[in-house]
């Protein structure tokens, strides 16, 4: 995975960020009805804050990705739908 941040206020001390990315992997989806399969290029869009970044032994951060599945080198079934995630991490 691959990810372009931009940081809104990048001298202050927290700031929100967003970006764009790509990922390679894939995607299994089963349930009653259909399974579905999904291995190719995934384009991401995120969103985040970013705080404790400049004098703190601790930074943290939540972040928000929206994925969609695009580009299948193997695809079985119908196309995945978007995805969503949410992070929070705590690191030094």
């Amino acid at each position: 995975k691959m990810t372009y941040l931009r940081y809104f206020s990048p001298k202050r001390e927290s700031s929100f960020y967003g970006g764009v990315g790509l990922s390679w992997g894939g995607l299994i989806t089963k349930t009653v009805e259909e399974n579905t399969l999904f291995f190719g290029i995934i384009p991401t869009a995120v969103l985040g804050y970013e705080a404790n970044r400049k004098d703190a032994t601790w930074r943290s951060f939540f972040q928000l990705e929206v994925s969609q599945p695009a580009l299948a080198l193997t695809r079985e079934g119908d196309s995945p739908r978007p995805l969503a995630e949410i992070s929070v991490g705590l690191g030094y």
